[in-house]
């Protein structure tokens, strides 16, 4: 990944615009629209706050700058960084990779932004659903226009995006279905059990599943088929 260092991307020093917000540089191409920049700055500043009400965060200022490197295409993106993908995020650099199409989304962001407040994960069992479901939980009604329950009771109407099998399949197939599914799930133990819980588990969760039990009194297995009755499916 050293084509995405800083050091390394701005040796071609002419290749890049700069410009800075309270919690944002921002490296653009030059092949990127100007104006398309200043409403990218302002989506991703209200992302900050939003996030960190999530989070209940009330040290925000204490987050360092993050580093917002933004591509015209897919192509560029992939050219400069060797990533193929629209959106990444690499904490070692504390540095967040965007095209132009998505830009204004909150998920990279909520990476860095939980690992920062929270730390890494300690789980690749539970990852998939820990990480990307965070992440796609604070883009609700922003990047993504739709009420995560309502699509997630659509999505679930097949068992194979059942929460216990995405943690067993763990795996990236159908990744937007079971992100959604998992960012409803997660937004159900928020808002149903409390944010603290959820930093608790984000901090001590291992492959062990008891922990569920220890912070929720609940078994994983539990906190799944309420959350079922909670939307309504069967399951």
């Amino acid at each position: 990944m050293e084509m995405n260092k800083p050091e390394y991307l701005l040796k071609d020093s002419t290749y890049w615009n700069k410009y800075e917000s309270p919690h944002f540089i921002y490296y653009s191409s030059k092949k990127v629209n100007n104006d398309l920049i200043e409403p990218i700055m302002e989506s991703q500043e209200i992302n900050v706050t939003h996030i960190a009400k999530i989070m209940n965060i009330n040290n925000i200022d204490t987050l360092p700058k993050i580093n917002f490197w933004l591509f015209n295409s897919d192509n560029e993106k992939y050219q400069k960084t060797q990533v193929n993908s629209n959106a990444h995020t690499l904490t070692e650099y504390w540095s967040t990779y965007y095209n132009i199409n998505n830009a204004t989304g909150a998920h990279e962001v909520g990476h860095l932004m939980s690992q920062y407040f929270w730390g890494y994960l300690n789980s690749k069992k539970y990852d998939f659903l820990m990480q990307e479901g965070f992440a796609f939980y604070v883009d609700e009604t922003r990047f993504f226009k739709f009420d995560f329950y309502k699509k997630a009771r659509t999505i679930l109407r097949n068992e194979k995006y059942k929460i216990s099998t995405i943690i067993k399949d763990n795996n990236n197939d159908d990744y937007e279905e079971k992100a959604i599914v998992c960012g409803a799930f997660i937004k159900y133990l928020i808002t149903s059990h409390g944010i603290e819980n959820f930093a608790k588990l984000w901090k001590s969760v291992g492959e062990d599943e008891n922990v569920f039990s220890t912070i929720y009194s609940k078994s994983l297995s539990t906190l799944e088929k309420d959350f079922y009755a909670f939307l309504d499916v069967q399951n």
